[in-house]
């Protein structure tokens, strides 16, 4: 895929997520706007990730929705503090096509669901889902199925150790507690965006 098809294939991914996400909040009760400066930020992102992948002649197939998913798992989860079940659902229907069509190794896709949805549900369960949500180890599956086995547990590493060293920093600068909520979604899409540029 080339840079262009790759931003073309994002923005639209994106502007169909975001659609999804706002109807889903919507029905919920709930305020969600993919034009807010967070949102923004994070289409942006994963547009601009996606083109840069493509200067490298390294988008699969899979690359731009994986990005417009992560980015919108991201921003439901900024502003609502969910992460939204049909958002996830589509994202892993398209992902699980798009694999398919590109000749992905189904042990890699099967297996990058089961490390990164594994690697949360064990916090998840741990704590009795006080860490973590459900919606987290969800999210973290479907972006496994994009990655791929190693690569997802890149993505979770870099997860967890972005999450604790931003937490430690409002615990140090006073601005949190150990009881304060810290929102995970968005480090698992910036675990997923940096486990892309840096396999």
């Amino acid at each position: 895929m080339t840079a262009i098809g790759g931003v073309v294939a994002t923005v639209a991914c994106c502007a169909v997520l975001a659609a999804l996400a706002r109807a889903t909040a919507r029905q919920y009760g709930l305020m969600f706007s993919g034009t807010r400066p967070c949102a923004l930020a994070l289409w942006v992102g994963a547009v601009a990730e996606v083109a840069w992948l493509g200067t490298r002649g390294d988008i699969r197939p899979s690359d731009p929705l994986l990005l417009a998913a992560c980015a919108a798992a991201a921003a439901t989860d900024l502003q609502t503090g969910y992460i939204f079940d049909r958002v996830l659902a589509a994202g892993a229907v398209a992902l699980v096509v798009l694999d398919v069509l590109g000749a992905a190794n189904a042990r890699d896709v099967l297996a990058g669901a089961a490390i990164g949805g594994g690697a949360l549900l064990v916090p998840y369960v741990a704590t009795r889902a006080r860490g973590l949500g459900l919606g987290d180890v969800k999210f973290a599956a479907v972006a496994g199925l994009g990655l791929g086995g190693m690569r997802a547990s890149e993505a979770v590493w870099i997860a967890f150790v972005l999450a604790g060293t931003v937490g430690a920093g409002l615990v140090m600068m006073r601005r949190a507690n150990r009881h304060s909520e810290l929102r995970f979604g968005p480090f698992i899409a910036l675990g997923a965006c940096c486990a892309l540029v840096f396999p």
